[in-house]
């Protein structure tokens, strides 16, 4: 089995790299799809869908434990790798939900996408189509995920210097920069 495509964008390392697909609407990448799957005729029909599931390989990541503590519950508590959306697994293999931005067919295909949570480099083995019919389940629970409550970027307490620094040097794009922060 041989990648598809390659995952570009500005996250090199794992550090500061979203924790879920969608979390951060605003992280953004291009989906670079090699030959011969680089050719429109492959894209055909795509072009009215809005969302992809990627898959994917967490080719920098090594299967440590059968056990991992997720960020989410503060790394207080270990939950098995299979309860977890944790990239350390037995497989390395990684399912994404982005939102496609644009399609461009000229010269070699490529997707720019939002939502992603992907580093740099990533190999892509395989995208289908998100099916708001086939892909929500009825009454999903999410176990220990649904205990958790959303953090609000209002209850950080910001820095007033830190602020004026964003809004300073990121202009328009401040509200995103601070959402991006709050994910890390």
């Amino acid at each position: 089995m041989n990648p598809i495509a390659y995952l570009r964008c500005h996250y090199k390392e794992k550090f500061g790299t979203p924790r879920q697909s969608g979390s951060i609407p605003e992280a953004y990448g291009t989906i670079e799809f090699v030959s011969p799957f680089d050719r429109p005729e492959f894209f055909d029909g795509l072009e009215d869908i809005t969302h992809i599931w990627v898959i994917g390989l967490f080719d920098k990541a090594e299967f440590q434990s059968p056990k991992v503590r997720p960020p989410r519950l503060g790394g207080n508590k270990k939950v098995g790798v299979f309860a977890s959306r944790s990239p350390f697994r037995p497989n390395p293999l990684s399912l994404s939900l982005f939102k496609i931005e644009k399609i461009n067919i000229e010269n070699n295909v490529t997707i720019d996408v939002s939502g992603i949570d992907l580093m740099d480099g990533t190999p892509i083995y395989d995208i289908k189509p998100f099916h708001p019919e086939a892909d929500i389940p009825d009454s999903p629970r999410a176990g220990w995920i649904d205990t958790l409550e959303k953090r609000k970027l209002d209850s950080l307490g910001w820095d007033e210097e830190a602020v004026l620094f964003l809004k300073n040097n990121t202009g328009e794009e401040y509200s995103k920069m601070s959402l991006m922060i709050l994910e890390i």
